[in-house]
């Protein structure tokens, strides 16, 4: 039954298509008809053949009406009706250019800028995870208020007491971000982003690779049960990424079973993931297999492992987060009772949610922001292009009334407008959708690289279909709207010209000006939520780094194992190369500059010796950095007291006997463990997690003893070295010197910062060569500006502003446009009434201030509308928001103010026309 509708549905769909021929088929039909009726008659009863043709003639009737049935019953005379009516549609959006335009750009603007940040909001926020059962991943992780952390990860004795104990898992994997030096023979030395990670992770997570394997149990044999200990003979099994694989070794199949080196180390490449993957970060190229052995359980307080693991099927994240607090008292069976007990002091609890909250968390609220900002443009282009269509139909009221005398019903005087508005939304939205599609291209340079899931933010069916739909749902409403000033009870019903004053007139003036209010009041939301966003960003950009970025051009590289041992000997070769390069004045390394999103070197807890005894809490943990002499003048850091340790030769250092072991701290360290108090002289201990001083192998004795206290020699001006909305970092500053200050860490990543006499961005080559020729034992990493370095930290914030800007402008020109077609409109229905006021005596200045005061009475309305709306919403912002209240008075008057120009200046220009019309021609107007 089903297949015979379908069938019998497509011939008439073909018969309609094929229409001129079927009517001449028709033709031939009536004419081979009538020419045999005429015979019979001119047979049978002897008349002559015209006569004949005649009568035939009369007893067929009407030969175009048979015509006009034939082809309905053969074709689909609905489809055929909305055609015609779609050509005149068409026709007439042609003769009337400036309408259509305005209509169409407007949509084009708003559903283009809406389809945009839904592209962004599905492929972050609303698409699943590209792993196997997404919904069941979560990430473990811990808290430790005694240490001030809001997050920390877990320690292997805790992935063993949860893996072998926990009923709610169905797997745990861990892992550890870093950065590593990739070398082979397909290029020069290269940073990368890498990751330590468990055999197990990606089978956690469900991924199956796009090349060769993944790791399995077996692989990590070699690892044995001693931490460190394996086959000597034996090479790392890597994973590499889609992005990898493509860019630098050109999609070769053979890459699989080839060894390269990371760190220095063999490494053998067995698998390429998907493209999809970007875990745990979009710009993670390596991913090593690291496994303790079997019989290996640390049970100390490093807790630098994250962990991801899958639910068993049906249970939630917040009974498995219940099981594992349950669990955690049980860990003092396994651990020695101190490492429990100081577990217990810091407060260490667990936690765990959704990997996809984990993922995205910190873009979320932007981009619901941001996406919201975009809704009410959109609403504010709907409603715009919703006057258009109305002030349209009202000129198009005489056609209407004729048709309606003509007998014409309601039906198609709906299709007519649902056309019209269809074409005026599908032709908005085809414009809108290039519009995105161009916005998503440039979205890579444009966002910041810490948006989750970027590789996912595109042109997808979903996106394509938002699009269509936010078109046919505006498309609905203004036909809807449209009908219903035609159709309803206050529609015009005679041929008479619609006056000011009638009822008809009164509903579509009321309607045009809820139309204005509302745009009015949305413009002025957005205006102020960008507003607050720009002082943010202002007050931003007003925070002081510690460091004058101008003049600065930064290189991060790094060194290989084999010559962990001789970094000092790498960096003074790569810097004395760099020196050499004409327009560089000065050149210093240090481990990371401040905001380029590194940790320093590492992170532990320090302690002065002569601190009070009897302290349990360990302290927090601080940065470290190692530097070369010279890196503070060259970044323009101040030092605030003693040495910057500007030399590397012992003897330009302060007395090596009173100062051993020198390092610098950081004027927010120093008031934290000083008070105020002289911190020159002053003794450090390096600590463990567990609050003991750290020790070493010493590589003469082979002895593990502690590692030699630091001599403060200096004090240092604060830098933001996280975030500028961050407090500044507690640092330790080690000078890279002879002899050395802490043996037991070798600094081979570092970021050098070049002083230049040329523009930084013109030396970015020049540089990227040096170091990477410089030694080939050396790889070279992101070459930028300083400046880029800072603006970037600052880039989320900038583009929020920048977006929220760009939206209160196209709203607050498209509002502007608005009252101006209200007003102007207005004032074409009232010539003839403002003839007879001139003609009377009225004074131009009256009539001036008359009009005004209509667009007065629509300006307070909006405004208050907007100010309740704005008061509504902008507390939304506050999560983004520095140093500005979501209330702020000045954003709310100053947006006022802006808005309120902006109505006036619409609704002037028409007043002023009014103000000037001519009295005998505006009475002779019909």
């Amino acid at each position: 039954m089903l297949k015979r509708r379908v069938r019998e549905v497509l011939r008439r769909f073909r018969s309609t298509l094929r229409k001129g021929e079927m009517s001449r088929e028709m033709d031939e039909e009536m004419r081979a008809h009538l020419e045999f009726e005429a015979e019979y008659l001119a047979r049978g009863q002897g008349l002559s053949f015209d006569e004949a043709r005649r009568r035939a003639r009369i007893a067929f009737g009407g030969v175009e009406r048979f015509r006009e049935e034939g082809i309905s019953a053969r074709g689909l005379p609905r489809l055929e009706t909305w055609v015609r009516e779609a050509r005149l549609a068409v026709r007439g959006l042609v003769r009337r250019p400036a309408y259509s335009l305005a209509a169409i750009g407007t949509l084009g603007l708003g559903i283009g800028g809406a389809t945009a940040v839904f592209a962004v909001l599905n492929g972050v926020v609303l698409a699943p995870l590209p792993f196997a059962e997404p919904d069941r991943l979560v990430a473990v992780k811990h808290v430790a208020p005694g240490l001030g952390l809001l997050e920390t990860g877990l320690s292997s004795a805790l992935v063993r007491h949860y893996s072998s104990n926990a009923r709610t898992l169905d797997g745990m994997a861990t892992f550890v971000e870093g950065v590593g030096s990739l070398f082979d023979d397909f290029g020069p030395g290269e940073r990368v982003r890498v990751s330590r990670a468990s055999h197990n992770l990606f089978g956690v997570l469900g991924v199956t690779p796009e090349l060769g394997r993944l790791w399995v149990e077996e692989d990590t044999a070699p690892f044995g049960a001693t931490p460190g200990v394996f086959d000597s003979s034996w090479t790392v099994p890597i994973l590499v990424s889609h992005e990898l694989w493509l860019n630098r070794y050109g999609r070769d199949p053979g890459i699989l079973g080839r060894v390269i080196r990371v760190n220095g180390s063999p490494r053998e490449i067995i698998g390429v993931l998907p493209a999809a993957v970007d875990f745990p970060r979009a710009d993670t190229r390596i991913w090593i297999l690291d496994a303790p052995g079997a019989g290996f359980v640390y049970f100390g307080l490093s807790f630098e492992l994250n962990a991801v693991a899958r639910l068993q099927d049906g249970v939630d994240p917040s009974v498995a987060e219940a099981e594992l607090s349950a669990l955690f008292p049980r860990l003092s069976e396994s651990v020695p009772a101190a490492a429990m007990a100081q577990m217990e002091e810091i407060g260490l609890a667990s936690r765990v949610e959704s990997l996809r909250e984990e993922m995205i968390a910190g873009a979320e609220a932007p981009i619901w922001i941001v996406f919201g900002s975009v809704a009410l443009l959109l609403l504010v282009s709907a409603a715009n292009v919703s006057n258009l269509v109305l002030l349209r139909s009202e000129e198009r009221g005489r056609e209407f009334a004729v048709r309606v005398a003509l007998g014409s019903g309601h039906l198609p005087i709906v299709r007519l407008f649902l056309t019209e508005s269809l074409l005026l939304a599908v032709v908005g939205g085809g414009l809108g959708i290039l519009l995105a599609q161009w916005g998503i291209g440039g979205l890579g340079s444009s966002v910041p690289i810490e948006l989750p899931r970027l590789p996912e933010i595109r042109m997808s069916g979903e996106v394509i279909l938002f699009a269509v739909s936010v078109s046919l749902a505006i498309a609905a409403a203004i036909a809807a709207l449209s009908a219903a000033r035609q159709l309803g009870p206050h529609a015009p019903r005679s041929l008479g010209t619609s006056r000011p004053g009638s009822t008809h007139g009164a509903v579509d003036r009321r309607t045009r000006n809820g139309l204005v209010v509302v745009q009015i009041g949305l413009t002025l939301v957005l205006l102020v939520g960008s507003g607050l966003m720009a002082k943010s960003f202002a007050r931003l950009g007003g925070v002081e780094i510690g460091i004058e970025p101008d003049g600065i051009l930064t290189a991060e590289m790094g060194i290989q194992r084999g010559r962990y041992l001789d970094y000092e000997q790498a960096y003074e070769t790569v810097m004395a190369r760099v020196s050499s390069i004409p327009g560089v004045t000065a050149v210093a390394a240090v481990t990371s500059v401040p905001l380029a999103g590194g940790s320093g070197y590492e992170r532990a807890p320090v302690r002065e010796i002569e601190a009070e005894a009897g302290q349990d809490i360990v302290p927090p943990e601080v940065t470290f950095q190692f530097f070369t002499p010279g890196y503070f003048e060259v970044a323009g850091i101040e030092v605030l007291e003693g040495s910057g340790v500007e030399s590397d030769a012992s003897d330009a250092l302060p007395n090596p006997a009173e100062f051993p072991q020198p390092v610098l701290i950081s004027r927010a360290l120093a008031a934290r463990l000083f008070s105020g108090e002289r911190a020159i002289g002053r003794r450090l201990n390096r600590l463990t997690p567990e609050g003991r001083i750290a020790d070493m192998l010493d590589s003469d004795t082979r002895q593990i003893r502690d590692i030699p206290p630091y001599t403060v020699a200096g004090v240092v001006e604060d830098v933001q070295d996280a975030s500028p909305r961050e407090r500044a970092e507690e640092i330790v500053y080690i000078p890279i010197i002879q002899p050395r200050v802490d043996p037991s860490w070798f600094p081979v990543d570092a970021t050098l910062v070049i002083r230049t006499a040329l523009p930084p961005s013109a030396l970015i080559e020049s540089v990227r060569n040096a170091v990477g020729t410089a030694d080939p034992d050396v790889s070279v990493g992101k070459v930028r500006p300083m400046t880029d370095v800072v603006r970037f930290a600052t880039s989320r914030d900038r583009l929020l502003a920048l977006l929220l800007t760009i939206g209160g402008g196209i709203s607050l020109l498209v509002g502007t446009i608005g009252v101006y077609g209200v007003v102007a409109h207005g004032m074409r229905q009232r010539t003839q009434e403002l003839g007879v006021r001139v003609a009377l005596g009225a004074d131009p200045s009256r009539i001036l201030a008359m009009v005004l005061r209509g667009t007065a009475q629509l300006l307070f309305a909006g405004l208050v509308l907007g100010t309740v709306s704005a008061a509504a919403l902008t507390g939304l912002l506050r999560s983004v928001l520095f140093g500005v209240e979501p209330t702020d008075p000045v954003m709310f008057l100053g947006a006022a103010a802006v808005v309120t120009t902006a109505a006036l200046v619409g609704g002037f220009l028409p007043a002023l026309r009014a103000a000037r019309i001519d009295a005998m021609s505006a009475l002779r107007t019909d």
